[in-house]
């Protein structure tokens, strides 16, 4: 027994699946010449600029070359060549005079393995990048057992910040001070 074949319009069939009847009779539209010399140009930008610009500063060096452009067709056509924006990181640079300090000499001379606890400290701020900035921190450490014995942390690169650190780390080992050397 065969089954009998119905047939349904395109109104029916779009109603169906909830999707606008105009779909259906949708045809996508190729590039047109000139969107593809823009595209060889845009591809041609973001190279030299190591794909820094974005639509808006691509947009300027395309209307440079003579074509009329909105920004959002620029988009359009950097999707289309598949390029994307790489975002430059900002640079992180600390103050530094450069010089020696003739107060403090470098005592320490590399000397990493003490045989004693308690007997060298060493001490560092570094950075670490937040959602909200740059903070700091500051840490000291045992060269004898390799222990982070004190930190502190600020928004900004300080003596002050390197002093929190040690104040912190001298409560919790409470050495004899003669014996300790801090670097």
């Amino acid at each position: 027994m065969k089954k009998a074949k119905v047939d349904y319009s395109a109104q029916e069939i779009c109603r169906a699946f909830k999707l606008p009847v105009s779909s259906y009779y949708y045809q996508a539209v190729g590039l047109s010449s000139k969107d593809k010399r823009m595209i060889v140009s845009i591809k041609a930008i973001s190279e030299s600029v190591s794909n820094t610009y974005g639509k808006r500063r691509m947009k300027l060096d395309l209307e440079a070359e003579g074509y009329t452009i909105g920004r959002y067709k620029t988009k359009k056509l950097m999707n289309h060549a598949g390029i994307k924006v790489v975002m430059p990181r900002k640079r992180h640079y600390y103050e530094n005079n450069k010089e020696e300090s003739k107060l403090a000499p470098n005592i320490l001379n590399r000397r990493f393995n003490p045989e004693k606890a308690n007997t060298y400290w060493v001490g560092d701020i570094t950075y670490i990048r937040t959602y909200q900035g740059w903070v700091y921190l500051a840490c000291v450490m045992d060269l004898y057992s390799k222990e982070i014995i004190g930190y502190a942390v600020e928004a900004k690169p300080s003596a002050q910040l390197a002093k929190q650190a040690l104040v912190e780390a001298i409560k919790l080992k409470q050495p004899t001070t003669k014996q300790l050397l801090f670097h």
